[in-house]
């Protein structure tokens, strides 16, 4: 196809968040290795916007979906956001679009069920079907057929990780066929020159970071899945043991409200900060001791990644997704989700040993810049749109 080499990513908002750095990593890396790169998104300009290459064709639709308690709103909101994408790549004579995160991936399934383009989703975590742990049975009955949907009309699906793609496959329990068009690219990040002597320590000090004290980092959505209530409960316990600490999560998100009331619950106001989205987050890896990382469930996590990339060593739960990159005992400590008292009684242990810290952060460097470049993932990503559009034909060809 003369335009086969026109390729885009489509996510439905730029808010910060690891799906929405990675669209914007790739169209950047597509647009570098010679393709015409377009990056669409369904809401307007985020947080994310300024990362953007500019080499990379930016579609902001400004467009909101209707909720579902109002179904016939819903399905005419639905209705004008497929009219608008649609129209955008036959415009654009846009040949695949990778989609990213499940509102997202639903509007890749109806560009596929059109062939209006070929068609590649990905998956980002392992429990692709339940959000909260609110969501009805119904809800995730419907997101699973909606999901063998995909698999059957697009032309392939991106799990992050082994264990996403397991989760996918256990799931939605098909067969050899459909399981086959899951294929595993495992994030990848750039990897951060170190900092120059003596620039950790304005950064440090920029933090309130006591001389003497340790410097600790959290990083993601302000949400349940990333469980920041726990790490707040957790740095009480470190409080009550006299550690001298600053804690800095960065990220934006629902529960911002609920995480400050638990700030000032337990008299944590001068040791935890929530600053919103840090601009500057791979500087404060590089500057920090720890990244505390207390998730409930993860595909392959790009801030763990990035972290570790920076040398920071982790104490994070033990959950699918986070035991795939960090070797317990090597490059961090893992402990069981949801005990406080673990999470806590690890990170004290960590400090507590300057020399392993170093170790770990040796290693931690050495995991990502071995197994997890970005470089590698985005070739192949490259790789699997060649075989995709390769095998893709439009509406009234036939097959050779």
């Amino acid at each position: 196809m003369a335009h086969s080499r026109r390729v885009a990513q489509l996510i439905e908002s730029l808010a910060m968040g690891g799906a929405e750095h990675l669209a914007i990593q790739l169209a950047g890396h597509l647009a570098a290795v010679g393709c015409e790169s377009h990056l669409i998104v369904l809401n307007g300009p985020g947080a994310l916007s300024n990362r953007i290459d500019p080499r990379v064709h930016v579609h902001y639709l400004h467009y909101e979906r209707a909720s579902i308690a109002n179904p016939i709103r819903f399905v005419i909101s639905v209705v004008r956001g497929y009219v608008l994408v649609s129209k955008l790549v036959s415009a654009a004579k846009i040949a695949l679009v990778q989609t990213h995160l499940p509102g997202a991936n639903m509007w890749g399934l109806l560009l596929a069920m059109r062939r209006l383009c070929a068609v590649v989703a990905t998956v980002h975590n392992n429990q692709e079907f339940r959000y909260t742990s609110s969501d009805s049975a119904i809800k995730v009955y419907l997101r699973k057929n909606v999901y063998r949907s995909i698999l059957r009309r697009c032309n392939a699906v991106i799990a992050v990780s082994d264990s996403v793609k397991k989760s996918l496959q256990d799931e939605l329990g098909v067969g050899a066929h459909l399981a086959a068009k899951i294929v595993v690219v495992p994030n990848g990040v750039p990897i951060p020159e170190p900092l120059m002597v003596g620039a950790a320590a304005p950064i440090r000090r920029r933090w309130g970071t006591p001389l003497g004290g340790h410097l600790l980092v959290g990083a993601g959505r302000l949400e349940e899945q990333k469980n920041f209530s726990d790490l707040i409960a957790a740095a009480a316990i470190l409080k009550r043991a006299g550690t001298k600490f600053q804690l800095v999560i960065a990220g934006e998100g629902p529960l911002r409200s609920s995480l400050e009331s638990a700030i000032a619950r337990n008299g944590l106001g001068n040791e935890v900060h929530l600053p919103g989205v840090v601009g500057e987050l791979p500087a404060l890896f590089l500057a920090a001791d720890l990244l505390v990382f207390p998730s409930l469930w993860e595909g392959l996590p790009l801030v763990l990644l990035e972290a570790m990339g920076a040398g920071l060593p982790v104490v994070g739960n033990d959950i699918d997704g986070v035991r795939e990159i960090v070797e317990d005992g090597r490059s961090g400590r893992l402990v069981p989700a949801g005990d406080t008292e673990d999470l806590a009684a690890a990170i004290l242990d960590a400090l507590s040993d300057p020399e392993r810290l170093h170790n770990w952060s040796c290693r931690a460097r050495e995991i990502v810049a071995t197994g997890f470049s970005f470089q590698r993932m985005g070739d192949q990503v490259f790789e699997l749109y060649q075989q995709v559009l390769g095998d893709f034909h439009e509406p009234g060809a036939t097959t050779p």
